[in-house]
C-alpha cells in the first residue's frame, strides 16, 4: 500500500478529525480509551466521540494506570471493540486525520481493527504533528517534541495529558500553530521542507536496504566525548535466544520509547536507566529498531563480538552483556 502521510497544509484545505488513542503498554492491540474530534479548516470544533474500550487483558498496567488515571474499574464494563470502532468509523469517514505521533502509535491500532472487524483497509491521509514539529522547529532538541514539552513551549492551555479526548484539543491546537509557521515559510524555506517531507516518503528508499553489519560499527569507548544521540549496542545469544542490548547516551526520546513498548513481543525491558533489553529478537527484528534509530539521528556503536548476528563472521565466540560493559 502506497505510504498515506500527507503535508502539513492538506488539512487546511479540508477540515480534519483529531485522533487520539490511550492503550496497554504490553499488548500491541489493546486500545482502552479512544477520542476523535472534527474540526473545521480554520479548527472550529464541529464534533466528537469518545469512549472507553474493553481490554482484552483482565488488568491494566499499572504505568498505564499512573500515566493516564484510567483504572480496570473504568473500562471493565465498557463497550467491546466492535462497536467503539463501527462508530469511530461512522464518525471518521474519509476525513484527514491529524495526530501527535499518529502513524506510529494509533494509525496502526485502527488499521488492525479496521481489517479484523471490517475486512477493510484503513487509508485515510494523515498528517502526524510529531514529524512537523521537528521539521518546522529543529532547534527545540531532542525530547521537547511530546505533546507536553509542545504544549507548554507554545502556551497551549490544557486541563491534562494522557486523555484521549484532552489530547485531542491540544493536538488540534498545535496543528493550528504549526500550519501557521509553515505557512509563513519563504518560499524557498517552503520548497526545503516538502522536499524532505517528499524524500521521507519515498519508497525506493524504503526498499532493498542493505543489512547492517554490526561488526564493523566502530566500537563504544566509555572515556570518550557522546553525543546526546549516542547508543552503545550490545548483541549475544543465550540458549539460542538472540539478546539484544541498547544503551542510550541520555534518556531516550518519548516515540523510541513508545516504538519500543508496543512491541512487547521481542519482550523488551528497562533494567537500568536509559537501558532497553530484548531477550528475545530475530535477526530482521533486530534490523528494523537499529535501523529506526538511524532514521532518527542516532549513532550506533557496539560493545562486545556478535555470534552470527549482523556479522559475517558465525564463529564468533558470543560476549555476556556484562563482560562487554567494562569494556
Amino acid at each position: 500500500m502506497l505510504n498515506q502521510e500527507a503535508d502539513i497544509f492538506l488539512p487546511r484545505k479540508k477540515g480534519y478529525v483529531v485522533l487520539d488513542i490511550e492503550s496497554q503498554g504490553y499488548l500491541r492491540f489493546c486500545p482502552i480509551e479512544i477520542s476523535v474530534v472534527k474540526f473545521s479548516p480554520e479548527g472550529k470544533c464541529l464534533g466528537r466521540f469518545s469512549s472507553f474500550i474493553r481490554p482484552s487483558a483482565a488488568r491494566l498496567n499499572p504505568r498505564v494506570t499512573m500515566l493516564t488515571g484510567i483504572t480496570i474499574d473504568m473500562v471493565r464494563n465498557a463497550p467491546k471493540p466492535e462497536k467503539v470502532f463501527a462508530k469511530v468509523r461512522e464518525f471518521v469517514r474519509d476525513s484527514v486525520i491529524v495526530g501527535h505521533a499518529v502513524g506510529e502509535n494509533d494509525i496502526p491500532i485502527v488499521d488492525h481493527f479496521y481489517n479484523t472487524l471490517f475486512h477493510k483497509k484503513f487509508t485515510n491521509l494523515y498528517v502526524d504533528t510529531f514529524y512537523w514539529a521537528r521539521q518546522l522547529y529543529p532547534e527545540l532538541g531532542d525530547g521537547h517534541y511530546n505533546l507536553r514539552a509542545l504544549a507548554e513551549h507554545f502556551s497551549i492551555q490544557t486541563h491534562g495529558f494522557h486523555r484521549a479526548e484532552e489530547d485531542c484539543f491540544t493536538t488540534g491546537r498545535l496543528y493550528q500553530i504549526l500550519w501557521s509557521t509553515a505557512e509563513a515559510l519563504s518560499v524557498s524555506e517552503r520548497i526545503n521542507v516538502l522536499r524532505a517531507f517528499a524524500h521521507k516518503n519515498d519508497p525506493k528508499e524504503k526498499a532493498d536496504k542493505i543489512p547492517l553489519n554490526y561488526a564493523m560499527l566502530p566500537v563504544y569507548c566509555p572515556e570518550g566525548r557522546h553525543r546526546v544521540k549516542d547508543v552503545a549496542v550490545t548483541l549475544w545469544t543465550n540458549g539460542g535466544r538472540n539478546i539484544m542490548r541498547l544503551k542510550f547516551h541520555q534518556l531516550p526520546p518519548e516515540h523510541f520509547t513508545a516504538y519500543m513498548s508496543r512491541h512487547q513481543q521481542f519482550c523488551w525491558h528497562e533494567p537500568a536507566e536509559n537501558v532497553w533489553v530484548a531477550e528475545k529478537i530475530t535477526k530482521s527484528q533486530a534490523h528494523k529498531v537499529l535501523y529506526r534509530l538511524r532514521h532518527h539521528g542516532f549513532s550506533l556503536f557496539r560493545r562486545g563480538k556478535a555470534h552470527g548476528l549482523f556479522s559475517h563472521a558465525n564463529h564468533e565466540p558470543s560476549v555476556s552483556p556484562h563482560a562487554a560493559e567494562r569494556r
